[in-house]
């Protein structure tokens, strides 16, 4: 007869979802900077629904989250060894109440984030959506097929780019800043 100790049991393909608190950021610096680039930059839109985002340059400014960037990435996601390439893009992103973004991917990105200069509360909130292709059966104890992330000010989340993902509505009279980024890897040739 068989028991549970005769069954195997494998998580496969999990998807890494990363956090970290960077309390040691000049947030106040850098969404300045942000405020001043909207004034000079009219912004694009992407899947932001209302609010600004645009291109951000690579700014001393910016040293410290960028490093700590890279140094979450390369201690979290598992990559193929050898001489590697890496192509690094930020933007800034400002929303106002009822500003929010669509569900998307940053398609061709290896690791995907963004990092939270300035969270009012409730001024939307992070969604991500089972990147598995599967109809979830009514009957499953899985877990949903969305987890939503309540930011902070300082927090830094990374995950593949693949990962679809969405903010919610802003509630809030205070506007939220973040910056978001994509690193694309390649083999060094």
């Amino acid at each position: 007869m068989i028991s549970e100790k005769d069954i195997v049991k494998q998580e496969l393909w999990p998807t890494p979802f990363v956090g970290a608190k960077l309390d040691y950021i000049d947030n106040k610096s850098i969404e300045k900077y942000i405020l001043d680039t909207k004034k000079n930059k009219k912004g694009r839109q992407i899947s932001n629904q209302g609010g600004w985002q645009d291109a951000l340059d690579n700014d001393p400014i910016f040293k410290d989250l960028i490093n700590s960037i890279h140094y979450v990435a390369r201690t979290s996601f598992k990559v193929k060894p050898g001489p590697k390439e890496v192509n690094f893009q930020m933007w800034g992103n400002i929303n106002y109440r009822g500003n929010w973004n669509n569900f998307h991917e940053h398609t061709g990105a290896f690791i995907s984030g963004v990092y939270y200069v300035k969270y009012p509360k409730d001024s939307g909130y992070l969604v991500l959506r089972d990147p598995r292709a599967i109809v979830k059966d009514e009957q499953s104890a899985e877990a949903d097929r969305y987890n939503t992330i309540i930011p902070e000010t300082g927090l830094l989340f990374l995950f593949p780019g693949y990962l679809e993902h969405m903010v919610t509505p802003s509630e809030s009279d205070e506007s939220r800043i973040s910056i978001a980024f994509n690193l694309f890897i390649y083999d060094d040739k």
